[in-house]
């Protein structure tokens, strides 16, 4: 391991207690610490390219986040909960992954069949295929997403003016992590510019 066992085991813990869904050591530090569900954390830290030489600890480690830390030139990974074939996939890139438990698959969030992410990358076996099928992937649920939210029965009175109150657009603080306004030039709890 890449970093010491200390700090690993705070960064298992913080993800345990449900602070952060993912953590990145690198060179003795935690250098980034991730809000969010799903895949969007990950996807983020690797769009920012903050996973080269990294010891990742993450909630929930599927074939679809192991794509992207291969992608992203992780050395380690721990998932509180880790699917078989994401195990597969990163032993056979060479990197060391353990897990608190190993699940056959990852379910979507309702629980009713296999994760839409996991299914994306089901028959990719290139990390570089599966990038652009997870971002191809996220774009179509957001879609879906807001055609159901105009589709939604009208609300009622209260909800309804809640409603009209726009909804905040929310950035991550590449310090921090945490989900902050979008508009702000701080970060609140850093106080790092953005």
């Amino acid at each position: 391991m890449s970093v010491n066992n200390e700090l690993f085991e705070e960064a298992k813990r913080m993800v345990a207690a449900g602070e952060y869904a993912c953590v990145v050591l690198r060179d003795d530090m935690i250098t980034d610490q991730m809000e969010g569900s799903g895949v969007t954390p990950v996807l983020l830290l690797f769009e920012g390219r903050r996973l080269a030489d990294a010891v990742v600890v993450d909630k929930i480690v599927g074939k679809a986040s192991a794509m992207i830390f291969a992608l992203g030139g992780v050395k380690e990974v721990y998932g509180e909960i880790m699917s078989m074939p994401a195990l597969a996939f990163l032993a056979q890139k060479g990197i060391k992954a353990t897990c608190g438990q190993f699940v056959n698959a990852i379910e979507n969030r309702e629980g009713t069949g296999t994760c839409p992410m996991e299914m994306a990358v089901a028959d990719i076996t290139n990390e570089e295929e599966a990038y652009p099928a997870l971002k191809a992937k996220v774009a179509e649920l957001r879609a879906k997403a807001e055609k159901e939210k105009k589709t939604a029965p009208a609300p009622k009175a209260a909800e309804a003016k809640a409603a009209e109150e726009p909804a905040e657009e929310l950035e991550h603080c590449w310090n921090c992590g945490k989900q902050i306004p979008a508009d702000k030039d701080e970060c609140p709890v850093c106080a790092d510019s953005l």
